[in-house]
């Protein structure tokens, strides 16, 4: 289950990336606008993410990303963020990634629970929250 979930926050990362080139920034859930839609700087027209891609087709890098996440990276000035915690709910972090190399630039526990709330499900994790972001300063929040 929890390759399940470090393959789809990959998939979710690599996409972004690809966005990336029609669009600078990916500042929140679905992107500029929130409709998941990106367009290239001045341009009106918006355009789509890749529709083919594969282990090797259309992927820059790959990171493995430890512990859990289930939320939308954000982008902005060339670093992908994204949050983890561990599988019980116990450690909660933040994740800075070069958007060029892959490279983890920051890897930072935020805090800890002794006694997490429980999830309610067996979809999400808790990591699930999305960030968001603006020039200077990341959003970041867990739980309900």
């Amino acid at each position: 289950m929890r390759r399940k979930h470090i393959k789809v926050y990959l998939s979710a990362c690599i996409l972004l990336l690809f966005q990336q080139r029609a669009c600078a920034d990916w500042p929140e859930f679905r992107g500029p606008g929130g409709m998941g839609l990106a367009s290239a700087p001045g341009d009106t027209n918006k355009v789509g993410i890749s529709l083919h891609w594969s282990e090797t087709e259309n992927v820059k890098w790959k990171t493995a990303i430890p512990h859990r996440g289930w939320s939308t990276p954000v982008v902005m000035e060339g670093k992908v963020w994204l949050t983890t915690a561990t599988p019980e709910g116990h450690e909660f972090f933040v994740i800075c990634v070069d958007a060029d190399t892959g490279q983890i630039l920051l890897n930072r526990k935020l805090f800890g629970c002794e006694n997490p709330e429980p999830l309610g499900n067996d979809v999400n994790c808790y990591a699930s929250p999305s960030p968001t972001i603006e020039p200077g300063r990341v959003y970041i929040h867990f739980g309900s």
